[in-house]
């Protein structure tokens, strides 16, 4: 079996499930509300980790603000750190 059609089947039973436990009509207007549901849950995680992540990276920032920015160029480039100029 593909992983294609596992990861499909694991979706469907995933919803079956979520549609039965939230008790909703097994109707296509039913169906449709559960996915709706499903999907507005996943986006206030996704926002909710967002937010977090937003808020450490300020945080790390304000840590780093008195640190200097001039920094030597490095790699293949004229002059680069090695002394070398190509």
């Amino acid at each position: 079996m593909k992983i294609r059609t596992l990861l499909g089947l694991a979706a469907i039973g995933g919803v079956a499930y979520a549609h039965n436990k939230r008790g909703g009509e097994w109707t296509l207007n039913g169906i449709k509300d559960t996915l709706r549901d499903l999907f507005s849950g996943v986006q206030e995680k996704v926002r909710g980790f967002a937010d977090e992540a937003k808020d450490r990276i300020e945080d790390t920032g304000s840590d780093f603000g008195s640190v200097s920015t001039q920094s030597k160029t490095t790699g293949y480039g004229v002059g680069s750190d090695l002394g070398y100029n190509r």
